[in-house]
C-alpha cells in the first residue's frame, strides 16, 4: 500500500513540474478573485434580508424601537404613538410607544385566541382575527372588549 501511494506521489511531482505555471497562473487568479470579494464586501456590505414586510393596511410611524424579538405582525392607529405587536410564538399582544420603545401594555393569550392570522387597529380598539374568531381589545389597556366567533 505505501508503495502504490509513493507511486501515486512521484506521478502527481512529475504531471505538476511540467505544468507549474498553468497552476501558478490559477492561484494568481484565484487570489485575486477571492480579494476582489472581500474588498467589494467591505466596501459595500450586503444588505439584510427582509424577514418581514408590513401589510399595506399599516400606517406610517416616524419611529419604532423593536424589542429583542421578532413579530409577525404589526400595526398602529393613527396618530396615537402606539404600535401593536403579536411576537412570533404568537402568544400575546404588545402595545409599544413608538417614541420611546416603552411596552405599554403586554396581553398574554389563552390557547383558544393563539393563532392571530391578521390584526387591524383604530384608535381605540385592536381587531385581532384567527381562523375561527375575531377578538377586540381596548387600544389603551389591552383588556379583550368583546370576542365572536366567525359566521355569527
Amino acid at each position: 500500500m505505501l508503495s502504490v501511494l509513493r507511486d501515486l506521489w512521484q506521478q502527481f511531482r512529475g504531471w505538476l513540474s511540467k505544468r507549474w505555471p498553468l497552476v501558478l497562473l490559477i492561484a494568481v487568479v484565484a487570489l485575486i478573485q477571492l480579494g476582489s470579494t472581500w474588498l467589494d464586501r467591505i466596501e459595500h456590505p450586503p444588505f439584510p434580508n427582509i424577514a418581514w414586510t408590513l401589510a399595506s393596511s399599516t400606517q406610517h410611524a416616524d419611529v419604532l424601537w423593536i424589542k429583542q424579538a421578532a413579530f409577525y405582525s404589526v400595526t398602529t392607529a393613527n396618530d396615537n404613538g402606539v404600535t401593536f405587536m403579536i411576537p412570533i410564538a404568537g402568544d400575546s399582544i404588545m402595545a409599544i410607544d413608538v417614541k420611546t420603545g416603552a411596552t405599554i401594555w403586554d396581553v398574554g393569550l389563552p390557547f383558544e385566541q393563539r393563532g392571530i392570522r391578521s390584526m387591524v387597529a383604530n384608535q381605540n380598539t385592536v381587531f385581532a382575527v384567527t381562523a375561527l374568531d375575531v377578538d377586540a381589545y381596548d387600544a389603551k389597556t389591552g383588556k379583550l372588549d368583546w370576542s365572536t366567533t366567525l359566521g355569527e
